[in-house]
């Protein structure tokens, strides 16, 4: 019986360690710094978009630089996107009601440029202070 019990704990484990990933921050350079130019939510009417997840397009506009190679992006922000805040050095959890146009983003997304298939946004962290590229916030 006891064996019984603890084999049926480890997939609710696997459960919980999963689960507490999800608000982790990606690792490694974003693929995009910048401003978001463009944020299009998509249409309550639209219920294939809906089904899927999506609820929004967003264009991105930044600054080619070391660990960028593209001045503008379009991503597609769905219910699996994980957004931040970045504040005081520190970084939290958000919401997607929280992106405005305008703000300074870091995003990272999935395929990368250049696939058949449109990029995902799987993290967009939205920076308190203009970007250290020196480009402007949008108005």
């Amino acid at each position: 019986m006891r064996a019984v019990a603890g084999a049926a704990a480890i997939p609710v484990l696997l459960i919980l360690l999963a689960c507490g990933s999800v608000d982790e921050e990606e690792t490694g350079p974003p693929d995009i710094t910048g401003s978001i130019a463009l944020l299009s939510l998509v249409d309550e009417a639209d219920e294939l978009e809906r089904e899927g997840g999506v609820l929004a397009g967003a264009v991105i506009e930044g600054v080619v630089g070391p660990d960028v190679q593209h001045e503008t992006v379009t991503v597609t922000v769905t219910k699996d996107t994980r957004v931040f805040r970045r504040e005081n050095g520190e970084t939290r959890a958000a919401t997607f009601e929280a992106l405005e146009e305008g703000q300074p983003v870091e995003v990272w997304y999935w395929p990368p440029l250049g696939t058949y298939a449109a990029p995902a946004a799987r993290q967009i962290v939205i920076l308190e202070q203009e970007p250290p590229y020196g480009f402007p916030s949008l108005p």
